[in-house]
Formats: structure tokens, sequence, C-alpha cells
């Protein structure tokens, strides 16, 4: 039987480790017989594992080191541009890349197979409104139109708090399709952001937490549309805020 091919796409989500099992191990025989291609991928693996580990320790004055990082990405990417299919965990990278970005904080994912795919774009994103907070060429852009996001990606956003207000809404590329992140300033919970998508699915899920390093998701979905709000706050707040955020879109 002949081999399927390996695409770039596939390539990209090797990177990011969201093969299933057995085309991984396709894509890695592939690679043992691509010597050279082998080399380029295990670059971009090496850099992009450098750069996780280098953001979870910044703060918000530029590190050269961690710039420089992501400029070697930037460049790695630009090799194999493929935006139509842009990959949430580069999509970050190459942003950082993009502003010359040192800071911020970027909390380092550890997934478990039976978690949503969408909780990754969420903390990928959640670590660009981040960088882009603390970058001066970065412009936020604050202005929050419900009915405008829903006509341009078909996702419904949740009606806020009085007491929470909007500092950045971007609309980013993901694997789902078109996701809207929204960076909060949300009361008694801090910093905040809330990330949706559409994964494809028609299903309805309570809303439930995941712990993640010294953040907490709590994630919910709505018919087609799954919702992620992040914040450093106490788990159980976050669970009250997300269920009040759910109620909003009954």
């Amino acid at each position: 039987m002949a081999r399927e091919p390996i695409s770039e796409t596939e390539l990209a989500y090797y990177i990011d480790n969201q093969l299933a099992p057995a085309r991984q191990i396709e894509v890695e025989a592939y690679l043992a017989q691509e010597p050279v291609l082998a080399a380029r991928i295990m670059d971009e693996l090496k850099i992009n594992h450098a750069l996780r580990m280098a953001a979870t320790e910044a703060d918000s004055v530029a590190d050269p080191a961690t710039t420089n990082l992501a400029l070697r990405l930037q460049r790695a990417v630009a090799r194999r541009m493929v935006f139509h299919k842009f990959r949430p965990a580069l999509a970050a990278c190459f942003l950082l890349a993009a502003g010359a970005v040192g800071g911020a904080t970027m909390t380092a994912a550890v997934f478990k197979p039976d978690r949503p795919g969408y909780l990754e774009a969420a903390l990928e994103a959640h670590a660009v409104s981040q960088v882009r907070a603390v970058m001066v060429s970065q412009l936020e852009a604050p202005e929050y139109d419900r009915d405008e996001l829903l006509s341009a990606t078909a996702i419904i956003m949740p009606t806020l708090p009085d007491d929470w207000v909007v500092t950045d809404v971007q609309v980013y590329p993901s694997r789902f399709g078109p996701s809207v992140e929204m960076a909060i300033d949300a009361g008694g919970l801090g910093r905040a952001s809330i990330f949706a998508a559409r994964p494809g699915d028609f299903v309805t899920i309570e809303p439930t937490t995941a712990p993640n390093g010294d953040a907490t998701l709590a994630h919910w979905q709505i018919d087609e549309v799954a919702y992620v709000l992040v914040s450093k706050a106490k788990p159980d707040a976050i669970i009250a805020a997300a269920n009040g955020l759910a109620a909003t879109l009954d």
C-alpha cells in the first residue's frame, strides 16, 4: 500500500503535537528519510520549546534572547507559510516575532488527550493578548460590537458584567476557523480573557474548570460555539463568573 503523503499542514501540527499517535509515527518515519527537512523541523521544535520556556519566565521588560528566538521562528515559519491553516501555537509566536516582543507572561500548556483542543488555542490567544498589552507598537482595540463580531464570525459573545472593561478585541485564525479573543479588566478576577470559537460539533457543555499552571480555564459550549474564560483568580471565582457569562447566552 502506498504511503499517504505528508502535507505541510501535518508537519505544522506535528510541531504542535496535535497529530494522532499513529500519524505522528508516520511523520517521523517520513522525516527519517528526509534528513534536510528533519533538521529544519527539529530546529523549529527547539525554537518553539525554548520560546515557550522563555515566555513563562518573562516580565514586562523586553528580553533580547526571547526576541531573537521569536525572530528565528518567524523566519522558519516564513519558509513554510500556510496562512489559511495557521497553527494556533505558532500564531502566538509569530505575533511575538512580528512585534519584536520580549515581555509578557505565557502560561506553558500541558494537555491531556481528553481535554478539548480549543483550550490550547485559548491559551495561545490569551498569551498574545498579554503580549499586546505591554507592547507600545501594538495598539489595543477595545471597541466591542457584539453584532459586528457575530456578523463576521458567526460567534455571539456573552454580555459582560457592568464592572468589566474590555481592553482589546481581536479575531484570530485557528484550525476551528475565525475565533474571537477578548482581553478584559474583569473586576475581582483581575486581568482575564474570553476566547470563543466554533470547534465543529453541536453540543451543550456546562462550565467546567481546567487548571493550567498558575492560571485556571473555565470552558463551556452552547450548541456550535465554545467559550473559554482564562484568569489567575481563584477557581471558585472563575467558575462563578463563567456560569454568569453562560447564562447571558441562553
